[in-house]
């Protein structure tokens, strides 16, 4: 801007000063001269300067329902929602009688997914005017919105029926149709939307969005086009033609349609956008030419700070990168996306401790960010803390109920930690929330399997593999199911094409050496490992591997070197700690188990797993004071550890130590794992030791039901019976309990118990 410009604009600005100065005298004057001024500045499009002056006016007068009205819409015209929405529900206070005002302020609590009192606030509408269309279809939206679909159709057919041509009514109609499942009648209805505004572009684009969402892509372009013939500069038909174009993998042709949106709205959120393209179509010296331009811009300027510090980052350059960030959180220390980046690249850079402080951190800023949670949640899973990412990813979905990345790693842990049940529920929410990954169904497909679902885990593998011929993920699945069924020429078949497509997949490397190991050719496993460690001598995962696979044929000296050499290169692999204290477990070197899982826990002194695992292995050792200390530790880092807290209480009822403490630690484990057999079996005795029958009876069963060959179980039980006075079932249990104990102790003792009967 040049020097006459400068003193133009500030001529101006000191006029409106002197002229609302003049009236300060009198509150009304001013306040008007404030709403007059932001007038001005709205018909010149300067929105921004239009709100200082609204809210200017609203200082004067708080109850001003005018200025609140003027003051949304300018909200809307800058791209602010959050604040139009507020703006919008205060001036609906303050006019009850304006009847755009109240509808207005209905569609964004809506929009924010209020919906209680949106149905209040229709229902008032209503009340004084019974003939309102506008109210009926308000209703209807916010009975949707409360899962009354019903309800919502019925109020929206007496929309209808009240003004039989507006084109609205059919459109939200045809959406709760489609809601329901009513596919036929739902496109009838936005049909009959479309014959009634057939000039309108929105009523296009909500058919559009119908096909979209049915899976009729080629009908949503046509219908998107149509929208597009008939309002060419539409700011949202042109929005909605780019994301269609980019969704289907046809990101060139997006782009005339971002830069007409950008220069339609004049947004710095448009811009933004058209530079987020550029960044997906690796033009990146556009985008940072646009970013660059919004470093300064109020609305924008952090994220466009984000975004050149993403770009850095990605050319390689760490330390200028972490520079960006750490201005962008000097200024602003509780920025939850500059967090989040930041925590994203000291994983990257190998710092998962430095991480989770960040992650943290971001919690902290926002306890309801979904993203903060699951960013903690990937990181702990770093850690291998797989009960504390468990309850990151649980965190995530409290906050979004749809979020399927994290229903996919919870799908994940579930399934590692032999809960496949479970694990089958959250890959099939998973699916659902996002059917078009890959990804997902693959995990389903594992989780099935380990269900001994295999018919079905085959049927959806099989519809992968028809979609994705060449996928290696694919292919590997179907090597699975075929090992399952015990195909294994078909399963060689599978899993030597997923190498062929993808020569370092590690579930395709992992199904091979299986189908070797099954096939005694335990020559050709270890030669193959080998093969793969040529090529990548440093991959912790791989060294995992091949120690697994060394193990598996017996060399338990190579698998103990290979678990090694994988904590070397990756000293935070806590996975390589467990399995080579496990190794050490199976060959009752106790000792040092002990010391290699002390060892991971010195590493990660925060570790759950491995501390809870020491404290199991000197319970082996006899050393019970010692483990109760360290359980006792465990449970002061975090309280709901449930292995530590089952275990706690079961040592605490057999010394017959405080029954009461050892019930809420039991109860503690039995909520978070509560399919556990041991678990159930823990809270049960305690019911017992504390003469509860009824409450021991109902958990035991649980136990015997859930593992069915275990002695102990049918032992409890059976003395849980007798307690309850079921003398016939406590004799079914005892004999059970004897039968599969033969010479153990349980079986002797429950001899004695029968001897009673």
């Amino acid at each position: 801007m040049n020097i006459t410009a400068r003193f133009t604009a500030f001529a101006a600005a000191l006029s409106v000063t002197l002229v609302v100065a003049g009236c300060a005298a009198d509150p009304e004057s001013a306040k008007r001269a404030f709403v007059k001024s932001g007038d001005q500045y709205a018909a010149d499009k300067k929105f921004n300067e239009a709100i200082i002056q609204y809210r200017n006016a609203i200082q004067k007068d708080p109850k001003f329902g005018e200025a609140r009205q003027k003051l949304a819409e300018a909200y809307v015209q800058a791209g602010d929602i959050q604040n139009a929405g507020r703006e919008y529900l205060r001036a609906a206070d303050l006019l009850p009688d304006q009847l755009d005002v109240q509808t207005k302020a209905i569609s964004y609590l809506l929009l924010f997914g209020e919906f209680a009192d949106a149905k209040t606030r229709a229902q008032a509408i209503l009340a004084k005017n019974p003939q309102s269309a506008e109210g009926q279809i308000l209703l209807g939206s916010a009975l949707a919105g409360l899962k009354d679909l019903d309800g919502a159709v019925k109020e929206v057919e007496q929309a209808i029926k009240l003004d039989p041509e507006n084109g609205r009514a059919y459109a939200n109609l045809g959406a709760l149709q489609s809601q329901r499942g009513n596919r036929a009648e739902a496109e009838t209805a936005l049909k009959r939307a479309v014959e009634l505004a057939p000039t309108n572009p929105q009523a296009h684009l909500v058919l559009a969005n119908f096909y979209w969402s049915t899976e009729q892509p080629e009908l949503a372009e046509q219908t998107i086009r149509k929208a597009l013939d008939v309002a060419p500069r539409d700011l949202l038909a042109n929005r909605v033609m780019a994301l269609y174009l980019m969704s289907t993998n046809r990101v060139a042709e997006a782009e005339p349609y971002l830069k007409a949106a950008a220069e339609l709205s004049k947004t710095p959120d448009a811009r933004m956008a058209l530079a987020d393209y550029y960044v997906l179509s690796k033009r990146i010296p556009e985008a940072q030419a646009i970013y660059s331009a919004l470093r300064q811009d109020a609305s924008v300027g952090t994220a466009a700070k984000l975004k050149l510090a993403e770009i850095t980052f990605a050319e390689k350059k760490n330390d200028e990168g972490m520079k960006e960030l750490d201005q962008v959180l000097t200024s602003e220390p509780q920025n939850v996306q500059a967090l989040l980046l930041k925590a994203r690249y000291l994983m990257a850079l190998g710092k998962p401790n430095d991480a989770l402080l960040q992650a943290d951190a971001a919690v902290k800023a926002d306890a309801q960010s979904a993203e903060a949670q699951y960013m903690r949640g990937l990181i702990l899973m770093t850690r291998n803390e797989s009960a504390a990412a468990m309850a990151a990813f649980q965190e995530t979905l409290k906050i979004n109920p749809r979020a399927g990345a994290a229903q996919a790693q919870l799908a994940r842990l579930n399934l590692a930690q032999g809960q496949a049940a479970t694990s089958r529920q959250f890959a099939e929410d998973a699916v659902r929330n996002s059917p078009r990954s890959g990804s997902n169904r693959v995990l389903l497909v594992r989780a099935l399997l380990a269900e001994g679902a295999v018919a079905r885990a085959e049927q959806e593998a099989k519809a992968l593999y028809a979609a994705a011929p060449d996928s290696a993920d694919v292919l590997s699945a179907m090597g699975s199911v075929m090992i399952v069924k015990r195909d294994l020429p078909a399963a060689k078949k599978f899993f030597d094409r997923a190498l062929e497509v993808e020569p370092k997949s590690l579930e395709a490397l992992n199904g091979r050496i299986a189908l070797d190991v099954a096939t005694k050719d335990e020559a050709a496993a270890r030669q193959r490992v080998d093969a793969a460690l040529g090529q990548s001598p440093q991959d912790a995962r791989l060294l995992v591997l091949a120690g697994r696979t060394y193990a598996s044929t017996g060399d338990l000296q190579k698998s103990e070197e290979l678990f090694r050499r994988a904590i070397d290169v990756e000293p935070s692999n806590l996975g390589a700690y467990t399995l080579l204290g496990n190794l050490y477990l199976s060959q009752r070197k106790l000792e040092a188990a002990l010391t290699e899982f002390e060892r991971a826990s010195a590493r990660s002194p925060e570790s759950v797993a491995a501390s809870t695992m020491v404290g199991i292995i000197l319970e082996a050792l006899h050393r019970e004071p010692e483990a109760k200390l360290r359980y006792q530790d465990v449970l002061r880092r975090e309280p709901t550890a449930a292995v530590a807290a089952n275990n706690l209480a079961w040592m605490m009822a057999q010394g017959d130590e405080n029954v009461d403490i050892a019930l809420q630690l039991a109860q503690t484990a039995k909520a978070k794992l509560p399919l556990l057999p041991e678990v159930s079996d823990t809270l049960g005795w305690i019911y017992y030791k504390k003469d509860m029958a009824p409450q021991a009876i109902a958990a035991l069963k649980e136990s015997v039901d859930r593992s069915p060959r275990t002695s102990l179980f049918h032992y409890h039980l059976g003395l849980a019976y007798l307690k309850g006075g079921d003398r016939a079932k406590a004799k079914a249990s005892l004999e059970e309990a004897v039968r599969l104990g033969a010479d153990s102790p349980i079986a002797a003792d429950a001899r004695k118990q029968l001897s009673t009967l």
